[in-house]
């Protein structure tokens, strides 16, 4: 099964986090807005954004790159975490 691979972007620190999966885009939103809650004051979450990287085949391990692209930002996912609409 291929999942989506992503990692959160620190804008300040110019450098991308470890990365995790996610069956989806919307998963992946919801397990950063998770981060968000969970990090309190340990991330600079205002300077954060969130990307796809790749894939992850967990059949057979391989990892594929994509295009990196932007899903959301630190607001669109707090927007998340008080219940607000996602687009």
């Amino acid at each position: 099964m291929n999942v989506g691979l992503y990692s959160y972007f620190d804008r300040k620190a110019h450098c991308y986090g470890a990365p995790f999966t996610a069956v989806n885009n919307d998963v992946a939103v919801r397990q950063f807005a998770g981060l968000i809650k969970d990090a309190g004051g340990r991330l600079a979450i205002l300077d954060t954004e969130l990307y796809k990287v790749g894939e992850f085949n967990g059949d057979n391990g391989i990892v594929t790159p994509c295009q990196t692209e932007f899903i959301c930002d630190y607001y669109a996912a707090s927007e998340l975490l008080k219940g607000g609409a996602q687009e």
